[in-house]
């Protein structure tokens, strides 16, 4: 990294260590005092991709499962649907003749 003004010492050129080829490694992570590293399944690829290949299964079993039921609930829904359209219609229409027939009981005088 690096570019106009940018100055990058490279402090681990002077790090005393027990063996020169640590100079450069990243800084281990550390939990409950122990390096995570030693902690890495060397099979974990495989483990990961066997998970990853029951998940796709089970997704497609699910989204068949959900394909049968809904064909069952787009009637019902397209129904409903349907149903409360036309009740905000009727309601809408009721709210705009009652708005105009408020406006002509209104008592303004002409002059």
């Amino acid at each position: 990294m690096g570019g106009a003004g940018v100055f990058n010492f490279p402090l681990q050129e002077h790090f005393m260590l027990e063996k020169p080829e640590w100079k450069y490694d990243l800084v281990p992570e550390i939990f409950e005092g122990k390096n995570i590293i030693d902690f890495i399944d060397p099979e974990i690829e495989a483990r990961l991709e066997e998970l990853e290949r029951e998940e796709e299964m089970l997704e497609k079993a699910r989204e068949n499962e959900m394909d049968d039921e809904i064909s069952d609930l787009d009637e019902d829904y397209e129904e409903a649907r349907k149903e409360v359209k036309t009740k905000r219609a009727i309601l809408k229409l009721k709210h705009r003749m009652n708005r105009h027939k408020k406006a002509f009981e209104r008592n303004i005088p002409l002059s």
